[in-house]
């Protein structure tokens, strides 16, 4: 039997996780390009995890924008 007919509110909960690590990556993606640039397994990491650090602090940047504009307007 399938997973979502068995547990539908644990599927649906682990469902929504993984949609937003996609949606995650995939507007890291658009905004850094799809490749990393260091070709090391240390240096790699550093790379993507200075990625992952400057994108959460673009989407708190964006989201006290909006909620300034909110606010103002």
């Amino acid at each position: 039997m399938f997973r979502h007919k068995k547990d539908p509110d644990g599927f649906l909960k682990e469902y929504n996780q993984q949609s937003r690590g996609e949606a995650f990556f995939s507007n890291m993606r658009m905004r850094f390009g799809p490749f990393v640039k260091s070709r090391f397994g240390r240096m790699w990491h550093k790379d993507v995890w200075m990625r992952c650090v400057i994108m959460n602090i673009l989407v708190v940047a964006c989201e006290d924008v909006e909620r300034e504009l909110k606010m103002a307007g």
